[in-house]
């Protein structure tokens, strides 16, 4: 019997035996094990090849805990949302956020609930899609939009860009300088908005025509950057998880 598991472990491709001595040491015994440790020593595996096997099994265990999950509905949901809310916004220009804060609490609200809902699930997607190394998780990545760390949204949506664009090289890419301006545009708004009382239905925006005038402006703006943020990134990761899809991926997608 100690010969059969011997022979078997002994016929195992490199990826395999590192399987075995690092990743699922807890499916094997200690006598397995050994084996494994001893056939890699034999086959005399440089640090190179090491390292290659080791950043395959990472990805593939990255493949294997997060199951791509269509956002087509979620994020035309999304879209839309913005969109009344901007065409909202143009019609409702002259007026003070006090005479229609009502109507635009209710508007916000839900966008709010749907992007947090669609980032989190697309920083999911790019992991399962097979970026690796990636600094924000799917949780973290809705986490810190609200703490004080004003820079840390802006840091995980260039990354979730980069990565939706080619998650195998992500870290090559750089992301386009208009998502520093969507965020930036985000804080001005929120800055303009005045007395931090943003999420009440009785905001309290600067009272002069002209800054009532400009501060929608920014925030028309700034819905529109998000938009094209959320619908480039959509189509990103849709256009790879075709080129992925065949009958050898089928467990991408849930």
């Amino acid at each position: 019997m100690d010969n059969d598991i011997k022979k078997n472990i002994c016929s195992m491709s490199n990826q395999e035996l590192f399987d075995i001595v690092r990743f699922n040491t807890q499916d094997y015994t200690i006598d397995a094990i050994a084996i494994a440790k001893e056939e890699i020593k034999i086959r005399d595996l440089n640090h190179k090849q090491i390292d290659e096997i080791i950043n395959e099994a990472e990805t593939s265990i990255s493949v294997k805990k997060y199951i791509f999950r269509d956002t087509t509905i979620l994020t035309k949901a999304l879209i839309i949302s913005i969109k009344i809310m901007v065409v909202f916004s143009i019609i409702t220009l002259p007026f003070d956020y006090k005479e229609i804060g009502v109507i635009w609490g209710c508007l916000f609200i839900p966008i709010l609930f749907l992007f947090f809902s669609w980032v989190y699930k697309s920083n999911s997607n790019v992991k399962a899609l097979g970026a690796i190394n990636m600094k924000y998780t799917p949780g973290w990545s809705v986490g810190w939009f609200f703490t004080p760390f004003l820079y840390k949204p802006y840091f995980i949506m260039e990354e979730l860009w980069r990565s939706s664009q080619d998650p195998d090289n992500w870290g090559l890419f750089k992301s386009p300088s208009y998502i520093l301006y969507w965020w930036l545009l985000w804080i001005g708004f929120f800055i303009f908005a005045g007395e931090t009382r943003v999420f009440s239905l009785s905001l309290a925006l600067t009272h002069t025509g002209i800054g009532i005038i400009i501060t929608k402006i920014v925030g028309i703006i700034a819905f529109v950057l998000t938009f094209k943020l959320v619908n480039e990134i959509f189509n990103m990761q849709q256009s790879k998880y075709l080129t992925l899809t065949s009958p050898n991926n089928k467990t991408l997608i849930d």
